[in-house]
């Protein structure tokens, strides 16, 4: 899935990466930054494509859902705002 997240101009994507994927654990198989969008008003945004993934058992609606409500925690707590929202 994707997630697209506002950030300051001095924001640094490996900072956004590494607290959202921090809270995936294990289940974390990927992410990557696949956009960077910026406004002529000074709006800054990146766009983050995860793939998550257990080895022992499909993945639920709700063991994603726990997840991205996670990721979106924990970059509020960098001050990423979830674009969209």
């Amino acid at each position: 899935f994707d997630l697209s997240f506002r950030v300051d101009e001095s924001a640094l994507a490996a900072d956004l990466l590494a607290a959202t994927s921090d809270v995936a654990g294990e289940l974390l198989e990927s992410s990557r930054v696949f956009d960077e969008f910026k406004s002529p008003e000074g709006e800054r945004a990146l766009a983050i494509r995860y793939r998550l993934r257990a080895e022992d058992r499909t993945l639920t609606g709700q063991d994603l859902a726990a997840v991205r409500e996670a990721m979106i925690e924990a970059a509020s707590g960098i001050g990423a705002e979830l674009r969209g929202a």
